[in-house]
């Protein structure tokens, strides 16, 4: 097993985001192909309370355990006159499926802390793929 990690990665919602891999340690592989060409996310729904998605492997090898990067960015209502406690964050998550070559696995995932209900903004929830176990070889 090789653990991938992207240096830039797919932002699903707002567009793809072209980027290398490098090497970071011991037992890191660099990847031959753009990241956004491995693993993408499509389909991506945010409801109060719960992101959904699905992963794509555009490989042609086994992955698992792909590792997620959730961006809750904070909108203010009036952009002008911003508050001073924004309550933006990036959270982790780790789905834990195998997702086949050429196939795909869907995702949720539920914040936790969950995110507050305010109504001085809104949040814009991206995501990013930033990493994942290729199995075999």
């Amino acid at each position: 097993m090789r653990l991938l990690t992207p240096a830039l990665a797919l932002v699903a919602v707002v567009g793809l985001v072209a980027g290398t891999c490098t090497a970071v340690g011991a037992g890191t592989s660099i990847a031959d192909e753009q990241p956004s060409r491995m693993v993408t996310v499509r389909d991506v729904t945010a409801r109060p309370g719960m992101v959904s998605g699905v992963l794509v492997n555009h490989s042609q090898k086994l992955l698992r355990d792909v590792r997620l990067l959730f961006h809750h960015t904070w909108l203010w209502a009036d952009e002008f006159h911003p508050g001073e406690d924004s309550p933006g964050r990036a959270d982790y998550y780790t789905v834990r499926n195998e997702l086949p070559p050429g196939g795909t696995v869907e995702f949720s995932y539920r914040p936790e802390p969950p995110l507050p209900g305010r109504d001085d903004g809104r949040f814009e929830t991206t995501v990013d793929v930033v990493g994942w176990m290729e199995v075999g070889r």
